[in-house]
């Protein structure tokens, strides 16, 4: 959870616990073993999270485990930053694009929930973590100085025949097949990578990140609650302790524990060093959805996979000094 996440974290100023916590520390460094294998473990949740959703759907519909998810860790984050004294409201310019990322987030997942109901987790995954290439092509367009060089420019090109290798799959399977969830989710990774480039352009770039990620989860929990409402879904829920366990593991592990530790890396470790792993979570949620769902890794999918993996590698490479 995670690229407001990723890009912007490489190129806004290091994340700061309000004015600036990291003074009088030292600065960002290379990763050590402990590093990588939070990463790893962080990636493997957030590969996971698609695969959470498809076990919670016979109790709950995708939109309310959306609006529920939010709503735990965007509870939990305040209570957190309360405790350590972060300010997540300031008159610092940030309140009209935090209202703009929050907006988009809730968009984000919106087509998300209603993109599981016609396409697997495992697709899902692939597609959303498209969002780098979206962010590098919106800044490219954006930002003066972030022109795109030869290692970002084959990623988008990798990126986009992985696309095109998936839908090519999609487009045969006929009527019955994954196309209109497969569209929603690149619909939601675009939504994804544009937030990004919003937090860079905006006032939230100078901003502690931990305030970005509240605007995100404390707007998008009531408007999926709406949405949710308005598509008559709390009728449906089937209570069941698997259901409630569901929750809090999405709630709680993936969309707090996991971004929080996220930004809390960001502080200690070279966030170019860090980003180079995200291209390791559609690969992780591939493997999740075809152990625990039972989905199939057709070639069409386990290649476009691999070459998107392979883009995202490239787009986050920093180039040798």
């Amino acid at each position: 959870m995670k690229n407001t996440r990723v890009r912007a974290a490489e190129s806004a100023p290091r994340p700061r616990l309000d004015a600036n916590p990291t003074a009088g520390k030292p600065r960002p460094g290379a990763l050590d073993a402990g590093a990588v294998m939070l990463m790893l473990v962080l990636c493997a949740l957030w590969g996971f999270n698609h695969v959470s959703a498809k076990l919670a759907a016979p109790g709950m519909s995708f939109v309310l485990q959306s609006a529920v998810r939010f709503a735990i860790a965007a509870i939990l984050l305040t209570a957190w930053a309360s405790l350590r004294g972060v300010r997540l409201v300031s008159r610092d310019g940030t309140a009209l694009p935090g209202l703009l990322v929050g907006l988009m987030f809730a968009g984000e997942f919106l087509c998300i929930a209603a993109g599981l109901n016609y396409t697997t987790a495992a697709r899902m995954t692939v597609l959303v973590n498209l969002a780098p290439c979206w962010t590098v092509l919106g800044l490219a367009l954006c930002v003066r100085h972030e022109r795109l060089n030869l290692a970002q420019s084959s990623g988008m090109a990798l990126g986009v025949l992985g696309t095109a290798i998936a839908f090519g799959e999609a487009f045969g399977a006929g009527a019955g097949g994954t196309l209109p969830g497969d569209i929603l989710a690149v619909l939601g990774g675009m939504l994804w990578g544009l937030t990004t480039v919003v937090v860079r352009i905006s006032p939230l770039a100078r901003a502690n990140p931990v305030r970005t990620l509240w605007y995100q989860l404390a707007i998008a929990a009531p408007l999926l609650w709406a949405a949710s409402h308005a598509l008559h879904e709390p009728g449906l829920i089937a209570w069941s302790p698997r259901l409630v366990l569901n929750l809090l593991f999405q709630g709680v592990i993936i969309a707090f524990i996991s971004y929080l530790l996220w930004f809390q890396l960001l502080t200690r470790y070279l966030a170019s060093r860090l980003a180079a792993f995200t291209f390791i979570t559609p690969i992780f949620g591939v493997l999740a959805a075809v152990l625990v769902l039972g989905e199939p890794a057709t070639l069409a999918l386990v290649s476009g996979a691999a070459a998107i993996a392979l883009g995202l590698f490239l787009i986050n490479r920093r180039p040798a000094r």
